[in-house]
């Protein structure tokens, strides 16, 4: 999968370039409705023109902006060009790309980067790595056991769950971009997604964090490094 990563590379150092360098004008939104009717700005085609250069030539790529691009293809690229474009407008510094790689209706790999910190999470040859745009060596990525913190999205989806994270004394943060909070599941106590996701948004992630507990349902998506916070937070939300 050396290709593919060095293809993920590749287009985020030219988005990571393009972000830091914007016309004022590309933090607009589009004129028209992209793909599933999502409202997008004028920089996330932008970085989705970027990613079609980088990685047309691997496969029939599935974007959140336009849809379908290219011809059907036995590999399928499943691409968020920029998660957490708001954040990125409003300058909040919580952005980044998620790129997975479907061959023949099989997950293989997987490239999910923070722009901001340049810190990259993928997967390659059944393996978690860690890497960053600043010094691309790819390490195993290990589980952090020190992390006190979770982070919850879409919260006010479920606001009953308010009291019953502050009674168990499970603190979280909203950091508002929802594949690159997945993407650091190994690093936080959990990560939930309130309400049903977009593969857009799930899919280079859980590939990433498949050794972590998992449940994903049209209600919630939860991962956790640690079996007791989850089973409390999923008796939780089974339950109500």
């Amino acid at each position: 999968m050396k290709e593919f990563l060095d293809a993920c590379f590749d287009a985020n150092w030219q988005i990571y370039k393009y972000l830091n360098n914007i016309p004022q004008e590309d933090l607009g939104f589009c004129s028209k409705l992209g793909y599933d009717n999502n409202q997008a700005y004028k920089l996330d085609l932008n970085c989705e023109k970027i990613f079609i250069k980088y990685l047309s030539h691997l496969g029939q790529i599935f974007s959140e902006e336009s849809g379908f691009i290219g011809k059907t293809h036995p590999t399928q690229i499943i691409l968020d060009p920029l998660d957490g474009s708001s954040n990125f407008v409003s300058k909040i510094p919580f952005y980044g790309t998620s790129i997975a790689l479907i061959k023949q209706n099989q997950e293989k790999s997987a490239f999910v980067c923070n722009l901001i910190t340049q810190e990259i999470f993928a997967f390659s040859n059944n393996q978690a790595l860690k890497s960053k745009l600043s010094n691309p060596r790819y390490l195993a990525l290990k589980p952090y056991p020190f992390s006190k913190i979770g982070i919850v999205e879409k919260i006010a989806l479920y606001p009953e769950i308010l009291s019953f994270l502050s009674k168990n004394q499970l603190k979280f943060r909203s950091l508002g971009a929802t594949a690159l909070s997945l993407a650091y599941a190994s690093y936080f106590s959990f990560v939930l997604i309130c309400g049903k996701t977009r593969i857009f948004d799930t899919e280079a992630a859980l590939i990433i964090n498949q050794n972590l507990h998992l449940e994903k349902n049209e209600n919630f998506t939860l991962l956790s490094q640690d079996k007791k916070i989850f089973d409390i937070i999923l008796g939780f939300l089974k339950n109500n």
